[in-house]
C-alpha cells in the first residue's frame, strides 16, 4: 500500500469487502416467490492480501495467523480511508470531506495514520469515535499533536476475527505471503452518522445521467450502470420453468410450468468514485440481499426502432419480425427509451402484433397511454427493457483497486412480484 495524492492506492495488495444476507425463498410451481428476510445485519468479512519480502514482516505475517480464534481484534479497513482536509492542530478540531463519512458508518473506532511503522508505537494514534457531524470528527480523547493534511490519513476500525483455516505461502526463506480474511463480529457502533448520510445517494457526475425517475410503480429504480470495460461485462441467461420426462428410451418430454420465462443479467460494474462506491453500498444494503425487488434497465438495445416516435401516437414500430417472440412471454412488459439528449421515457407494452405501414411490414409494440414527445429516429440511442428484478445472490463482493475505485460483478433476476 502506498499514498498518492489524496488516494490510498493497494497496489500489489488486494482487499476484498464482502456483505452476505440471508434470505428464504419459497418458490411456487408457477415461478412465484415469497421471500423472507432470515438475516436483518448482514455478515461482513474483509480479505487483504499480504506479500512479506523481508525477516520482520515475514515473522509478522507468521504470528498473525497463529492467533486463535477467539481473539477479537481491532482491523483498520484500509480501504475505506480518507485524509484530513485540514491541517489539525494539538487540541483542535479534526475535518474530513463530508463525501467520506459513509465509510465511518458503523464505526466507533479509528486510526489516525501517519507512516508505516509497525516497530513505532508512537507513530500513529488510535482513538475511539464521539460524534460526528458535517465533516467533523469528534474524538474521546484529543490527539495532543500537529498533524498535516498532506500526510495524514484517516481509517475506520471494526473488530474481527481471523477466519481459519489460516495458511501461509513462503516464497523463500525469508518472505511469505498470504491472503487473510476477517470476519467482522458485527456489533453495532454506538455512535451513529445523521440518517442522511445512511439514506440518502450522493451525487456526482454520472449519477442518473439520464434522469431516470427513483420510484416506479411503488418500486425503487436500479441507477447502476455496467461500463464494458471488457467484452463480456454484460450478458444474458433465460430461465425457462419446466419438467423433464425422461422414460430413458431416448425420447424426451417437456411438461411447461410457466409460460413466461425469466432474464437473468450479469452486469460487471466500475465504481469510479467515493459516491459510487458508497452509493453501491446503500443501494445493496436498502434492497437486503434477495429479499426486495426493484426497476432496472437491461441498458442494452432490445427494440430496433424503425419509425420514428409521434407526439400523441401509440405505437412503437420495428422492422425485426419478431411477433412471436416477443408475445411468447405472457408478463407485462416496460420498456425504456434513452436519447443522446440524455432523457428517458418508459412505456408499458400492451399488444404486439404485425401491421403494414406503406406497403411494408412491421411488427407494432402497442403502448399504454400514447407517446407524449416527438422523438427522432437520430435522437434514439437505445430502447431497452425495463424489468422488475430482485439480486440473484445475498453476497456482495467488492473488490478494490484503492480507496476511491472498486469492482464488483452483479447478477439480476427477473421476478413476478406485485406492482
Amino acid at each position: 500500500m502506498f499514498l498518492e495524492g489524496g488516494k490510498i492506492v493497494l497496489a500489489e495488495t488486494l482487499i476484498n469487502a464482502s456483505i452476505s444476507f440471508l434470505t428464504d425463498i419459497i418458490t411456487s410451481y408457477d415461478g412465484h416467490e415469497q421471500r423472507l428476510k432470515v438475516r436483518q445485519s448482514p455478515r461482513l468479512s474483509y480479505s487483504f492480501t499480504y506479500d512479506a519480502m523481508n525477516k520482520f514482516d515475514a515473522q509478522w505475517l507468521k504470528s498473525i495467523v497463529r492467533i486463535p480464534k477467539t481473539d477479537i481484534y481491532y482491523v483498520p479497513m484500509w480501504h475505506r480511508g480518507c485524509y484530513l482536509s485540514e491541517d489539525y492542530y494539538a487540541g483542535g478540531v479534526m475535518y474530513i470531506d463530508e463525501e467520506f463519512e459513509y465509510c465511518f458508518n458503523n464505526s466507533d473506532a479509528l486510526e489516525v495514520f501517519v507512516r508505516d511503522s509497525p516497530l513505532s508505537s508512537f507513530a500513529n494514534e488510535y482513538r475511539n469515535i464521539k460524534r460526528f457531524g458535517a465533516g467533523y470528527v469528534g474524538l474521546n480523547k484529543r490527539i495532543e499533536k500537529t498533524l498535516l493534511a498532506s500526510n495524514t490519513w484517516i481509517f475506520p476500525m471494526r473488530p474481527c476475527y481471523i477466519q481459519t483455516p489460516a495458511k501461509l505461502d513462503y516464497v523463500y526463506a525469508n518472505g511469505a505471503s498470504t491472503a487473510i480474511v476477517f470476519e467482522d463480529c458485527c456489533e453495532r457502533a454506538s455512535i451513529k452518522l445523521p440518517n442522511n448520510y445512511i439514506n440518502n445517494y450522493q451525487q456526482h457526475d454520472k449519477y442518473n445521467p439520464f434522469k431516470l425517475p427513483e420510484f416506479f410503480n411503488n418500486h425503487v429504480v436500479c441507477l447502476l450502470t455496467p461500463q464494458w470495460v471488457e467484452d463480456s461485462d454484460t450478458n444474458l441467461s433465460v430461465d425457462k420453468l419446466f419438467n423433464t420426462m425422461d422414460t430413458k428410451t431416448g425420447i424426451l418430454q417437456y411438461d411447461l410450468r410457466n409460460a413466461k420465462s425469466y432474464d437473468l443479467h450479469t452486469l460487471a460494474i466500475s465504481l469510479m468514485s467515493i459516491q459510487q462506491i458508497n452509493n453501491m453500498y446503500r443501494f445493496f444494503y436498502q434492497m437486503s440481499g434477495r429479499y426486495k425487488s426493484f426497476y432496472c434497465p437491461t441498458w442494452v438495445n432490445d427494440v430496433e426502432v424503425a419509425l420514428p416516435f409521434e407526439a400523441t401516437a401509440k405505437a412503437i414500430y420495428t422492422e425485426m419480425p419478431l411477433e412471436q417472440f416477443y408475445k411468447n412471454n405472457t408478463r407485462r412488459k416496460y420498456i425504456v427509451v434513452f436519447t443522446k439528449d440524455w432523457k428517458s421515457f418508459i412505456f408499458r407494452i400492451d399488444d404486439i402484433s404485425s401491421e403494414y405501414v406503406v406497403d411494408k411490414l412491421y411488427t407494432k409494440l402497442t403502448v399504454y397511454g400514447y407517446i407524449y414527445e416527438d422523438i427522432p429516429l437520430n435522437n434514439i440511442l437505445m430502447v431497452s427493457f425495463f424489468n422488475l428484478v430482485r439480486f440473484n445472490s445475498d453476497d456482495l463482493s467488492l473488490g478494490f483497486e484503492s480507496n476511491t475505485v472498486a469492482n464488483t460483478t452483479i447478477t439480476l433476476q427477473e421476478v413476478d412480484d406485485t406492482e
